[in-house]
Parts: structure tokens; sequence; C-alpha cells
């Protein structure tokens, strides 16, 4: 049996994930977490972690020292390090991953295993790092998740929450609860530490960065003044494996000059370098390089691809009427897929409220689908200063839609779906880095006009 598709994590930690996630949960535990997955959000707690992402996007470079250990009752099958991370942000890339992630770390993959020099760099094409064994410094896709150690010192030291294309994506969209756990001192800064539990049913434990090390919850400890990391626990806790991944931030440095240029990994003397290309998939072919350049970064793609059919569904609007893909056969259908958690969503909401008054008359259905939310009064409240047309789950288990949007594999929030008479789909639009929301649903409108155009 696959224990976990993530071969850098070492395997007894891997097993350990897996065991604590599936079967390996006691009854008793997994009701525990099912009830405090049930708990409503700590605001508080939210805030903070809005503010977090906030401080990353203002961000051009970070650099800190880093010092990675394990408790618990397994600690020792959790690697331990100490070394320095060094991020910086390219700025001519407005969509998709952006950050350039150095690592330059001692590390020990677990309790038993030889200390390691390790020399890692991801850039948003490539993972690039000194094979000391070889004597070679190995260039691969960024895409190939190569099982190697250099890329799980990597993924566990460099903050991948930080550097992923939305900031703190899963603290803030994939969150089943917070906790605000009040003020401590941590490596000389005072933090406000935040508990949160991650919602574990979505696929992926709730995020589409690879690099994130998805366990049940974790502690953040984020700086009062700066709301950076100073530490972050990630906890296993539930059935009879308990365990956490500690990493201590110390010496944490912003804006320091530092570019994507400065973090190129040279190769040493006497080592070779070695560029490995994906030609087909699943085929990886290297070949030696002596002065490689990075690819042209690619766009992130939509989360379905445009002009294939649209996944039916069968939901109710907010007085009861039965809405499906089948009942729209024949206008233009905009589906706005948001929560009221969701801080970008106060910003296109109205816009997309706008769509209603800018194509009133004409054969256009503007619905507003929320997603992860347990209280329907607080979704009505915040659905009731906008115009576009509330959908519910009829059965209100739960009420929101979530698993139309499992269906249209949305990842985004807010993310805006654009589907034909034809009840094909014409776009898919959401929240991008330099772009404005007003931009953004521009677009929306003219792919809608566009549809009403080709129908007369």
């Amino acid at each position: 049996m696959r224990i976990i598709s993530r071969p850098a994590v070492p395997l007894a930690l891997a097993a350990l994930l897996a065991a604590g996630l599936t079967a390996g949960i006691a009854p008793e535990a997994r009701a525990q977490g099912e009830a405090q997955a049930a708990a409503p959000a700590n605001a508080e707690a939210a805030a903070i972690f809005r503010e977090s992402a906030s401080a990353m996007r203002s961000l051009k470079s970070l650099s800190a020292k880093v010092n990675l250990s394990g408790a618990g009752g397994f600690a020792s099958v959790v690697p331990t390090a100490k070394g320095t991370v060094q991020l910086a942000r390219n700025p001519d890339i407005a969509s998709g991953p952006a950050w350039h992630e150095r690592v330059d770390a001692s590390y020990k993959h677990t309790s038993t295993a030889e200390q390691q020099d390790i020399k890692a760099l991801r850039t948003p094409d490539l993972f690039i790092y000194v094979d000391h064994e070889k004597k070679a410094v190995q260039e691969r896709p960024r895409t190939g998740r190569s099982g190697t150690i250099a890329l799980s010192a990597l993924d566990l030291l460099a903050i991948p929450e930080l550097t992923s294309e939305v900031a703190f994506d899963r603290e803030l969209n994939h969150a089943s609860g917070y906790e605000s756990l009040g003020r401590e001192e941590v490596n000389g800064v005072q933090c406000d530490v935040v508990q949160v539990r991650y919602d574990m049913s979505e696929p992926e434990g709730g995020s589409r960065n690879p690099s994130i090390i998805r366990t049940p919850a974790a502690k953040w400890y984020l700086g009062v003044d700066d709301r950076l990391p100073r530490r972050v626990e990630r906890i296993t806790d539930e059935g009879m494996i308990n365990f956490t991944i500690i990493l201590d931030i110390n010496e944490l440095e912003t804006n320091t000059g530092l570019s994507p240029a400065s973090l190129a990994i040279e190769t040493p003397e006497g080592y070779s370098r070695t560029v490995t290309t994906a030609r087909t998939p699943g085929a990886m072919i290297p070949t030696p390089a002596t002065d490689a350049k990075p690819e042209t970064p690619s766009v992130a793609p939509n989360p379905v691809s445009t002009s294939i059919p649209a996944h039916g569904f069968e939901l109710v609007d907010g007085d009861g009427n039965e809405v499906s893909l089948d009942s729209l056969k024949g206008k233009v259908a905009v589906l706005y897929f948001w929560g009221t958690w969701c801080v970008p969503c106060r910003n296109f909401s109205p816009l997309v409220s706008d769509l209603v008054t800018t194509f009133e008359g004409q054969p256009v259905e503007v619905f507003g689908l929320p997603v992860r939310e347990r209280d329907e009064q607080a979704v009505r409240d915040a659905m009731s200063k906008y115009d576009h047309t509330l959908l519910l789950n009829p059965s209100g288990k739960p009420i929101g839609c979530d698993e139309t949007a499992r269906a249209y594999k949305v990842r985004r929030y807010p993310t805006v779906y654009v589907i034909g008479p034809d009840s094909t789909i014409l776009s898919v639009k959401f929240p991008e880095a330099g772009v404005e929301p007003a931009e953004t649903m521009a677009q929306v409108e003219k792919t809608i006009r566009d549809a009403l155009a080709s129908m007369n």
C-alpha cells in the first residue's frame, strides 16, 4: 500500500502522518476531531492570519536563521536541522509561483541518520541542489517531486506557507477552526499565538502547494509588530500518534536587497552540473550543463479547462426554488464561489452584484455559491446587500455549495465561472497578483457580452 505521495518526507514520518490521518485514528479521537472541526472560527485569530498574508504581499525579500526539531513520542523520526533560509520575490511574475527559496543547513533526516550539508534552491521553474555524493549540482523541473533529502529540507525549512501563490492559503481558506492563545515572547520577539485546525477532508489536506507538510493542526507564533512568524509547530495529535515538528525562526530580516539572482547556487570547484528536463510525462532526462538557464515562468492553469461541458449541479435559491445546470440552458450563467470568511471576496462581491444591473432584461443569471459555511443566517445577511441570487445545498448538510465547488475544482476564492447557453465553460477567473478586481470582472463582463452576441 502506498502510504504517502511525497517521498521527500522521511519514510517513517510519512507513515506516521498517514496513520494519524486515516485508519489509525481511534473512534474517540476521530469524534473529538470532528467536534473541533465544527467549532466556530475565532475571528481574532483569523484576522491575524489575514494581516500576516498582507504583510507577505508587501515583501520583496526575507532572510532568517532557522532551527528544526521534534517533540512528542515519535520525535526520533522528525528531521533536525540548523541553518539559514533566504527568500526573494521575482517582481516580473504576476501570476503563479514568484518566490526563489534558498536553504543552507546542516540537516539530519532522522535522529540516527548522518548529518548532511544541504544547499538547495527552488525557483518558479526549477529545483536546484548540491549533490555531494555525486559531486554535482542537480537542476530539475520544479514540478517533478523527486524524493531527495535536499527537497525534504527545503520543504521543512523554507516556510512554504509564506511563499505559496496565496500566502497562508491553507490557514485562511482551508481551516476548520482557530484558537487565539494570547501572546508569548519567542526568540526575543513578542508574538500572537494562534492554533489552527485544518480541514483534512479536502483533497491534499486543503492545500494546492505540494511543499507544505500537511499535519491536522499547527500553532503559529506571529510577530505583533510585523505579523511574520518566529515559530511554527506542525502538530499531529489524533489517535495514538502524537508528535510535533517545530521550526524556530531567528534574526529575521526583510527587504534587505536580496534578489533572485543573489540566491543562485554556484558550481563548487571539482563538481559538475546536470540539468534534468521533462520531455514526456513521467520521463526525466538528465543532460550535462555548464551554463544552465532557468526556463520561462509558466502561468498557473485554470481550475477547469474552458470550452468543455460544465459539471451538472442541483441546488436551491434562497427561496427554496430548484436551480440546476439543465434549467439554465439557453442562458449565460455566472457562478461566483465565495465565502463570508474570504477577504478578497469583499472587493469582488459588489462587482459581481453589478453584473445583475448591467445585464438586466437579458438572458443572464448571476449566482453566489457560498462554500465552507456553517451559519445560514450569516450567509443570508452577507448576501442581503447584493443583487445576485444566493444558491444553497438543498440538503442543508452543509448549507453551502461545497460539493459543487469540488466538482468545479475551485481552489482559490473567490472563483468566477461563466457558463455558456450550451452548458459549456466559457471562462474561469480568480484573484491574481497585480490585477485589480475591477480588471478581472471586466474580463468576465466581456465574456458574457461575447456569449450574448453569439446567441443573436
